[in-house]
């Protein structure tokens, strides 16, 4: 994934170009029927908890990026995470 970060010190206006994602990590743990929404509903809950370790991974990584940038992202929660399936 490609993300552009544009800057105005004026203003002190930062936005963020990516590209355009399909859904968010809260649609897919409540709202999805999929088989991994939950561990402890899942058909497999091994592969649940894989799932859930790889997205807190991508998380830490993406937080790390931002973090070097001298960033920081102040209302993160799953809605706010973006998720391309």
């Amino acid at each position: 994934m490609n993300i552009n970060i544009s800057y105005q010190s004026k203003e002190q206006k930062i936005a963020f170009v990516t590209e355009l994602f399909e859904t968010n990590l809260r649609s897919i743990i409540f709202e999805n029927e999929s088989s991994y929404n939950i561990p402890a509903k899942a058909s497999n809950t091994n592969e649940a908890i894989k799932q859930y370790l790889y997205w807190a991974m991508e998380i830490a990584e993406g937080l790390s990026y931002i973090h070097k940038h001298r960033l920081v992202h102040r209302h993160l929660k799953a809605s706010n995470i973006m998720v391309g399936i």
